[in-house]
């Protein structure tokens, strides 16, 4: 039985310290901490103390989420990648680099990135698998020192465990009239109910209490919210539902889809709310001086919640494409091996918006040069769940098994969907299920999409043959197939 590692509780100066001191070659660090302890804080400081290589990915819901970590990784270290390769073996090329040249790695990933998880569907089996490979390979170069910050790393290779203390928020932060703008009333009026008894909540949770007394909570109310409570999670719902009660759903829709650090000069033109309103967006829900972040498990609430308000498919894709043409000021080129390692952010944020932006990012999206599968995978996804335009879909998902991986069964599999919703090749959409089966056999999805396939084509025979032959198949469809055979 393996022991696991001793692991010290720290604050970000004395962990700072500590990795430091020890980022010897093959040294492993693994750091978790609550939201608002300095895990951010933390990996840039190691950037500009150790010259570690920082990648801090998208959620791992994002259909890019792991070449934007790729990529990121590879600009940063001056190493190329090979769009044909696995995403091991490009990180592997990537390591050795950084091992010869002594330089860290630092992985910041966001709570999403749990790899203890079961995948519920064949696209998050397909990310999930991405992301395993992209993390053990850093491991697999044991003269790379690496340093694992996340907030949940369960599932994740051991190091030498290091667990941040949670920040807590002084007075001081309410008291700052010149920082909350317009919101300076409600942080004072938050910050005498709180009278002498503080109890130093976190960071995080003090900003979302006081958007909730801006918006119309009392103050008294808010305040004993805090005493007994520090989870930021458990703020944002109804500060989304006081927004939408203040006719701010639009903006906050703009908001929830900045994923990365902007300008805080972007936010009056990105989010477009009235004046007074601003320090929600730029000190409430997200926070910073000259840059606005937004905390990754902040946004991912909020998205979750804007779902119930039934947005329309084409207000989506207007905060799209405004974001794209920012980012496209900011990266000037089409081709990521131009971007640099400080632009390529800016390069693979345009491509993300472009491909959600619909019609009037489509010849742009395409002018992009796009030699990865998950960027191809991702316009493919868009242009059939959401636009159901199902033959550029298949086009893009055969451009995959032509150009980059014949091997592929994920592509494959939405090939042969794509082409049976288009209705325009039966024959060849069948022949892309039995591809991905014979690539993947024991695959659940790719089996059991085909025996929908089969069941819609009336051939109820050959439904039940493939049916019978995998038992791997959810249970629902063995439920559909006793029922048909019946």
């Amino acid at each position: 039985m393996t022991a696991r590692p001793a692991h010290v509780d720290l604050g970000v100066d004395n962990a700072l310290a500590q990795i430091e001191g020890r980022l010897g070659s093959g040294a492993r660090f693994q750091v978790s901490g609550h939201v608002g302890s300095g895990k951010t804080t933390l990996a840039h400081a190691l950037a500009e103390r150790a010259g570690a290589v920082v990648v801090e990915p998208p959620e791992l819901y994002e259909d890019d989420a792991v070449v934007h970590a790729l990529l990121q990784a590879s600009r940063r270290a001056d190493v190329p990648i090979d769009g044909k390769l696995a995403v091991r073996d490009n990180v592997r090329r990537i390591a050795n680099a950084l091992a010869d040249a002594s330089r860290p790695i630092v992985l910041r990933l966001p709570a999403s990135w749990r790899l203890d998880r079961k995948p519920r569907h064949a696209h998050q089996q397909r990310l999930l698998r991405a992301a395993r490979n992209f993390i053990d390979a850093w491991f697999d170069d044991e003269r790379v020192a690496v340093v694992l910050i996340a907030d949940q790393p369960r599932g994740m290779p051991h190091g030498q465990v290091v667990r941040l203390d949670p920040g807590q928020a002084r007075p001081e932060m309410l008291e700052a009239g010149q920082v909350w703008g317009a919101y300076a009333d409600a942080a004072l009026r938050l910050r005498r109910a709180m009278g002498s008894g503080w109890n130093a909540p976190s960071p995080v949770a003090l900003r979302l209490a006081v958007g909730l007394v801006a918006l119309g909570d009392s103050s008294d109310a808010v305040a004993q919210r805090l005493f007994l409570n520090h989870a930021p999670g458990s703020y944002v719902p109804d500060l989304v539902e006081r927004a939408g009660d203040a006719g701010l759903t639009a903006p906050l829709l703009r908001f929830a889809e900045v994923r990365t650090p902007v300008p805080a000069s972007w936010i009056p033109a990105v989010i477009e709310c009235p004046e007074e309103h601003l320090p929600l967006f730029a000190h409430c829900l997200g926070y910073g001086d000259e840059t606005i972040r937004i905390a990754a498990s902040v946004r991912s609430v909020v998205r979750s919640r804007l779902r119930e308000f039934g947005l329309e498919p084409s207000d989506v894709e207007q905060t799209h494409e405004r974001l794209a043409s920012r980012y496209e000021k900011l990266d000037g080129v089409e081709d990521p091996t131009q971007a640099g390692a400080a632009g390529i952010v800016y390069w693979l944020e345009k491509v993300h918006h472009l491909a959600h932006g619909g019609a009037s990012c489509a010849e742009r999206w395409s002018a992009q040069v796009l030699e990865h599968r998950d960027h191809l995978c991702e316009r493919a996804r868009v242009l059939s769940s959401v636009e159901h335009r199902y033959r550029d879909a298949a086009d893009l998902y055969q451009r995959i098994v032509t150009d980059i991986d014949p091997r592929d069964p994920y592509a494959w599999h939405y090939l042969g969907y794509n082409l049976d919703q288009a209705a325009l090749d039966r024959r060849g959409a069948e022949r892309a299920y039995q591809e991905a089966i014979a690539l993947d056999p024991e695959n659940p999805w790719w089996n059991s999409r085909y025996i929908t396939f089969l069941v819609g084509q009336a051939r109820i025979a050959d439904a039940d043959s493939a049916w019978r032959w995998n038992g791997s198949i959810p249970k629902g469809t063995q439920r559909n197939m006793t029922r048909i055979s019946r």
